[in-house]
């Protein structure tokens, strides 16, 4: 469900669930973008072990994680 959501996430910059839900992706979602941030092979190959849509992956590097290269954390 995670892994659902977080592609969802991703793909639309918002999801409409539950508060409860919402505290779950959270963390999970914010590992995902500090993987995306750090930009090499291996942080490549950790998100694609949870993002299967390859396009979902590329705009997570592509866009999403330069604009919060910044940033040190709570995205």
């Amino acid at each position: 469900m995670l892994k659902n959501m977080a592609t969802s996430l991703f793909q639309h910059d918002r999801v409409v669930t539950t508060l409860a839900r919402a505290k779950e992706l959270r963390p999970f979602a914010e590992k995902l973008i500090t993987w995306a941030r750090r930009g090499d092979l291996h942080a490549r190959r950790q998100v694609e072990r949870s993002i299967k849509d390859r396009k979902v992956a590329g705009r997570l590097f592509g866009e999403i994680g330069p604009r919060f290269a910044s940033r040190p954390g709570g995205y």
